[in-house]
């Protein structure tokens, strides 16, 4: 083991170098011109249930603990070898978390030897607070390959650790390039999201919500588009779920709910802007579920001096069905809800009529049949029935052809939105488009 010496960073609990040695070591291995810079790996260890322990026995005895596991684990290495606790460069490891660097790895099976040992010292069990623990841990490793740099393994050791954890207790993984790249795309693409509202990377776009009747912009839906410095614009499909599980979709709804607020303002206070402008905006299951959404959407209201009228909440048909979602408290603030993709869940047409929602979108993927399918008409027919004995508005999305709007006219759908009309707009492009009759 590498110990660090006495003008490095040291851990306060384990006396073990962080991640800045332990990245300068893996430079160093790596850049050696005679070195071993294909022998590298790196494991990431984490101590199984430690919460349980602190909770149990108190944070001193856990620290107490991890101690006795540092040491155990710096005696199962070889000399050229490196451990580290507690790094920040690694993606979400903490205090039961550490980082060790392995040189002369030949194959896999000199990183697995190396687990092994760990595996069978963790097997005696620890003494804390006069009890006998039995402690047993995840494994992910990586090993190094072309192009490979410090960071790169520490995050591929990261994303191994997060595939055994998901195997459950005493489990390791390998990390393999072709079969865990989506996840480190992941966590790429969490990384960078933190940043792009502060770096102006967000933008939205506007797609005009249409009168069936007279082709007059009844409302404009706001988009969001990432503009990655790398990968392009991207639509939320792309990146959305990775905002979601990470919780970064909470600062992101608020970003887009706060400037499409000033945007629709702009847009009244401009008097070449005809009539008044209603937006609509995604709201998300965890912007929903959360216990401060609604003072969020009051205060954003309150700042940007946008009237509630002019806000409608788009919520999909799936959220609807949590028990936990209050929209008559959000409905008191007098912004108009919406129910968006429409068709594609299981909400009964008896839940329907106890919601606060004024208006209902029929999902694309049941427009996209009109004309096509004669099912499809029959489903479109029957959901605007329904929508009109509760007297509420209905929008048909993805309306691409002359068909299926004459068809929707027809039916007496009251909205369209869809490329037939007009492709999601910049702001600039949507604002000379409200001002023409």
């Amino acid at each position: 083991m590498v110990r660090p010496s006495s003008d490095s960073a040291a851990d306060a609990v384990a006396n073990l170098p962080d991640h800045v040695p332990l990245m300068a070591r893996l430079g160093e291995v790596l850049e050696s011109p005679g070195g071993p810079r294909d022998n590298v790996a790196v494991i990431s260890l984490n101590v199984d249930r430690f919460k349980v322990i602190n909770h149990r026995f108190g944070l001193e005895a856990g620290d107490q603990l991890l101690v006795e596991v540092a040491q155990l684990i710096s005696r199962c290495l070889r000399q050229e070898d490196t451990v580290a606790r507690g790094s920040d460069i690694v993606s979400r490891i903490g205090a039961d978390e550490f980082t060790i660097a392995l040189s002369g790895v030949s194959s896999p099976e000199d990183a697995l030897c190396v687990i092994a040992r760990i595996r069978g010292a963790l097997a005696t069990p620890f003494r804390v607070d006069g009890e006998e623990v039995s402690i047993t841990a995840c494994y992910g490793i990586a090993l190094h390959g072309v192009g490979d740099r410090p960071q790169q393994l520490l995050q591929n050791s990261s994303i191994a650790l997060s595939r055994a954890k998901e195997r459950g207790p005493d489990s390791h993984h390998l990390f393999e390039a072709g079969v865990d790249a989506s996840e480190k795309h992941r966590l790429r693409l969490e990384h960078e999201l933190r940043e792009a509202a502060a770096r102006g990377q967000f933008e939205l776009h506007w797609q005009p919500i249409v009168s069936l009747a007279d082709g007059a912009i009844a409302r404009l839906e706001a988009l969001l588009r990432w503009n990655h410095p790398e990968l392009g614009r991207l639509s939320p499909v792309e990146f959305i779920l990775v905002a979601e599980e990470s919780g970064l979709i909470l600062s992101i709804g608020r970003w887009v709910l706060g400037e499409a607020c000033r945007q629709a303002q702009r847009w009244q206070a401009n008097p070449s802007v005809r009539g008044p402008i209603r937006i609509a905006v995604n709201v998300s299951e965890r912007e929903l579920q959360h216990p401060s959404y609604h003072e969020s959407v009051q205060e954003i209201l309150r700042e940007t001096g946008l009237e509630a009228d002019s806000l409608e909440l788009e919520i999909t048909e799936g959220m609807l069905m949590r028990p936990a979602v209050d929209l008559r408290r959000l409905k008191s603030l007098g912004v108009s809800l919406s129910i968006d993709d429409f068709g594609t869940g299981n909400l009964s047409f008896t839940h329907l009529a106890r919601l606060p929602v004024s208006t209902v979108k029929i999902d694309g993927s049941v427009v996209a049949g009109l004309g096509e399918d004669p099912r499809a008409s029959t489903i479109v027919r029957a959901m605007l029935a329904t929508a009109a004995s509760y007297e509420l508005e209905t929008i048909a999305e993805a309306v691409e052809t002359t068909r299926q709007l004459d068809l929707l006219r027809e039916l007496g759908c009251t909205y369209g939105q869809g490329y037939l009309f007009a492709k999601p707009l910049l702001s600039g492009e949507a604002g000379s488009m409200l001002e023409r009759p």
